[in-house]
C-alpha cells in the first residue's frame, strides 16, 4: 500500500487521532486527485471535533477505501481494537485454526494473552480472550509498546477485564485500582447465571402466569432490540430512538424482560430476588457508565444527562434534532436476537414444567 492509503486506514481504524488526521489532510493537497474533487471537498467539509462528525467521517472513508483500493490484506482494514468474533464467520467456532493460518505467534504472556503479527501486512497485535473464552480481541500496538514487550516484558493491561456483553461501555478497564462498580461489573454475568438457575428450579409457572408474563417479557426484548439499532458503542453518543427517553434503554429493556419472566415463573419471592439483584448490581454499573460517558463525550453528555433520566423513561422524547433511524445492521452486529432466543427457551422450559407437574 502507498503511504496515503496506510495513513487513511490508520485513521479509519482509530489508530490516528482526528486532530492529527485533519492536519495531515490539509498538508497533502495531492489528496484531491486521490479522492476526486467531490469526495475531497466532502472530507474537507467534515467536522473533526464532534464525536458524531468524526464517526461519520471514518465510516465514509472506510466505505470509499474498501471500494476504491486494494489493501494488502483484510487485517489492515480492521478497527482497533478488533473483535475476532465479528471478523470470522459465526459458523467458525474454533478461532485457533484461523489465527495460526494468518498470524505468527511472537511471544506469550499467559494462556489468554499473546503478541502476534499478521503474515501479510506485518501489523502487530496484542491478542486477548475474555474470561469466558467466548471472544478473541485484537489490540493494535505501537512500535514502542512492541519493544517494551519484547525487551522489558511490559505487557498492556487493556484486556485485564474483558467482558462478553456489549452493554459494558467502560470495559476494557485500564484502571488497576478496581472500584466497587468494577467488581460488580465482573460479577454481573456469573451472578446472572446463578439467579437464572435458581429461577428455573424454584419457579411455579401456570398457563395463566405464562399468558400474562410472556407479552411483558417480549416488550423488554423489543426495547433492547430498538436500543441496539441506535447504539454505536463508544463511537458516538446515542441520543436517538429509545435513548431520547432514557439513558439506559438496554438495561430498562432487561428489567422489563426480567419482570415478565418472573411473572411467568409464578413465584413472588423471586420478584424480591430480582429487585435486590438489580439494585445491587445494575444501578452502580449505570452510574459508572455515566462517569465513563462524561470522559468520552465531555461536550455533549452533560446536556444529555440533564434532560434524559438515568433509568425510568421520560414521557416525551428529548428534542435534540437527532433523527437517526433504526439500523438493522447494528441489531445483527450486537446479536440482540439472542435475547429473543433466550426468552423462547425459558418460556419453553416453564411450559414443560407445567405439563410434567
Amino acid at each position: 500500500m502507498t503511504e496515503i492509503e496506510t495513513t487513511i486506514w490508520k485513521f479509519t481504524r482509530n489508530d490516528l487521532p482526528a486532530v492529527e488526521f485533519e492536519q495531515w489532510v490539509y498538508a497533502h493537497p495531492e489528496l484531491e486527485k486521490f479522492w476526486g474533487n467531490e469526495f475531497y471537498l466532502s472530507v474537507i467539509a467534515s467536522g473533526f471535533v464532534q464525536e458524531r462528525d468524526v464517526y461519520e467521517l471514518r465510516e465514509s472513508l472506510r466505505g470509499w477505501m474498501k471500494t476504491q483500493t486494494r489493501p494488502s490484506c483484510e487485517c489492515v482494514t480492521w478497527e482497533s481494537p478488533a473483535k475476532l468474533y465479528d471478523i470470522i464467520e459465526e459458523s467458525t467456532l474454533d478461532k485457533q485454526p484461523y489465527l495460526t493460518t494468518y498470524f505468527d505467534f511472537i511471544k506469550q504472556q499467559d494462556e489468554r494473552h499473546q503478541l502476534i503479527a499478521c503474515r501479510k501486512c506485518q501489523q502487530t497485535w496484542y491478542l486477548g480472550s475474555d474470561r469466558y473464552e467466548l471472544y478473541y480481541y485484537l489490540l493494535r500496538l505501537s512500535t514502542e509498546q512492541i519493544e517494551s514487550i519484547l525487551k522489558e516484558e511490559r505487557w498492556p493491561t487493556d484486556f485485564d477485564d474483558l467482558a462478553a456483553d456489549y452493554d459494558d461501555y467502560f470495559l476494557p478497564m485500564k484502571d488497576e485500582n478496581k472500584s466497587y462498580q468494577s467488581i460488580l461489573q465482573r460479577l454481573r454475568v456469573p451472578l446472572g447465571f446463578i439467579t437464572a438457575i435458581l429461577f428455573l428450579i424454584f419457579s411455579k409457572p401456570s398457563w395463566q402466569t405464562l399468558a400474562i408474563g410472556a407479552p411483558i417479557a417480549l416488550c423488554g426484548v423489543a426495547m433492547r432490540a430498538w436500543a441496539a439499532g441506535h447504539l454505536r458503542k463508544n463511537a458516538e453518543l446515542a441520543v436517538s430512538g429509545p435513548y431520547a427517553y432514557t439513558r439506559n434503554p438496554l438495561y430498562f429493556g432487561s428489567f422489563i424482560l426480567a419482570v415478565g419472566v418472573v411473572i411467568c415463573g409464578g413465584s413472588w419471592w423471586l420478584a424480591v430476588l430480582l429487585l435486590g439483584f438489580f439494585l445491587a448490581v445494575y444501578l452502580p454499573v449505570m452510574q459508572a457508565e455515566a462517569a465513563h460517558m462524561h470522559e468520552l463525550f465531555p461536550a455533549d453528555f452533560a446536556e444529555y444527562e440533564q434532560n434524559v433520566p438515568l433509568f425510568l423513561p421520560r414521557l416525551t422524547a428529548w428534542q435534540t434534532g437527532a433523527a437517526a433511524r433504526f439500523d438493522q445492521s447494528l441489531y445483527l452486529k450486537y446479536r440482540e436476537y439472542r435475547a429473543l432466543i433466550g426468552l423462547m427457551v425459558v418460556v419453553g422450559i416453564l411450559a414443560v414444567k407445567i405439563v410434567l407437574r
